[in-house]
């Protein structure tokens, strides 16, 4: 496709301008495993409360937030357009400020974008979905407000790859590929296998 239908590739729809308020569900009696909070933040974890399970207030209305659903992504604010964050974990700090620590997937749309800031090359998998198939960067941890929210998306672990004709919704995204954002390598091989252990252990 041209560089003009990179706009069918946004992610969306927007479903709150950000969360209003949130609320502890379930808390954690301590911080989950390889968390960055204590560096990024500079305070102590035990300074920290950190949730599994939240409720916010949006504009539209309630939503209830997990990290254990892993189908279920939340969409972030971004220069580069609604980022998916697959959230790690939910936490309040000491100013009573609500934050999330995610790791992010890319669009196809987003990855070239990556491309010419940094002048590399993708190396593009070959039958690489477009139009739904996202690509996760379990290299990268970030950080955000919870009021840089927008909405959520279900994204899908699959190992075979859908026709683009079978996806159902612009809601709904899969991934298979994992890919570090700042060198744009693919992660392939042991690596993957390595860090999909972690998380399963997790």
């Amino acid at each position: 496709g041209s560089s003009s239908s990179s706009s069918s590739l946004l992610i969306g729809p927007i479903d709150w301008t950000g969360a209003i308020s949130a609320k502890m569900v379930k808390q954690l009696a301590r911080a989950p495993k390889g968390v960055t909070v204590k560096d990024v933040h500079k305070v102590s974890s035990k300074q920290v409360q950190f949730a599994e399970q939240i409720l916010i207030t949006t504009s539209t209305g309630d939503a209830e937030l997990s990290t254990k659903k892993k189908t279920h992504c939340l969409m972030v604010k971004s220069k580069q357009g609604p980022l998916i964050a697959e959230p790690l974990a939910f936490y309040q700090l000491p100013s009573e400020e609500w934050w999330m620590e995610y790791t992010p997937m890319y669009t196809a749309a987003q990855v070239k974008a990556l491309e010419e800031s940094i002048g590399r090359s993708f190396e593009w998998p070959e039958g690489f979905n477009e139009e739904s198939e996202v690509i996760r960067a379990p290299t990268s941890r970030r950080h955000c407000r919870l009021t840089r929210t927008c909405g959520q998306v279900h994204v899908s672990k699959l190992k075979k790859r859908v026709a683009s004709n079978k996806t159902s919704s612009s809601a709904q995204y899969f991934w298979m590929i994992m890919f570090d954002p700042d060198t744009l390598e693919l992660l392939t091989g042991s690596l993957v296998t390595t860090l999909l252990a972690t998380e399963n252990a997790a």
